[in-house]
């Protein structure tokens, strides 16, 4: 643990997501913005709110990614899971 790194070249719609394990949005403070949600999970970068950080910093063992994914994100998730299981 601790050793987060921001990718400074993220900008939205987020396409280059090179690297990146998470994606950390709040959906209501940024509405006009695009975030490419199939690209991100075919990466299998999880889009998680910021409620997220706080967990993960605060909570041992660390909260499972799952129950964190934004609503908007779900069934994008949910497909590259079952298709990562089947690789």
């Amino acid at each position: 643990m601790g050793k987060g790194k921001v990718i400074s070249k993220a900008v939205p719609p987020y396409r280059e997501c090179h690297g990146a394990t998470h994606c950390i949005a709040e959906i209501s403070k940024i509405p006009n913005v695009k975030i490419d949600y199939e690209r991100l999970a075919a990466k299998r970068v999880a889009v998680v709110g910021p409620f997220y950080i706080n967990e993960f910093l605060i909570s041992y063992p660390p909260p499972k990614v799952d129950e964190h994914i934004l609503p908007e994100y779900q069934n994008y998730w949910a497909k590259a899971k079952s298709e990562a299981a089947f690789r």
